[in-house]
């Protein structure tokens, strides 16, 4: 019976094994992320989803030529933000907010926030600073 068991957690061991790598390697931060770079912006909220794996938002940001960039801004698990003090509702669309974040590693206008200042002044932190 003991061989019987041994013989299925090896075969469990072997087949799930390869299975794990695609999933840390799609959450590996720094494969998208370039922790040396940080941005502050203000924008105003166009969508707000609050969904698993990461919850996201658009905010439209003034490119300086009097047009507007959409950034789309990926944060943690709704579980892991609503540890931090966030709900499905902390952000409104159409609402100002100033991000303070890690900008993406290909140059497109996305970022990680770390901390998002509502109009109304709060503080909501997103991520810790990875080290």
């Amino acid at each position: 019976m003991a061989r019987i068991l041994a013989c299925f957690v090896a075969a469990v061991v072997a087949v799930s094994a390869p299975l794990t790598a695609p999933l840390s390697a799609h959450h590996w931060f720094n494969a998208d992320y370039d922790a040396s770079h940080t941005f502050t912006m203000t924008g105003v909220v166009t969508r707000f989803e609050w969904k698993n794996p990461h919850a996201l938002f658009y905010m439209g940001v003034a490119d300086g030529r009097g047009g507007t960039t959409t950034w789309l801004m990926e944060m943690g698990s709704p579980n892991s933000l609503t540890r931090a003090g966030w709900s499905r509702s902390a952000l409104r669309v159409g609402e100002t907010v100033t991000v303070e974040g890690l900008a993406s590693r290909g140059g497109e206008p996305m970022g990680y926030p770390l901390a998002v200042v509502t109009e109304a002044g709060r503080r909501l932190v997103a991520a810790p600073r990875p080290q």
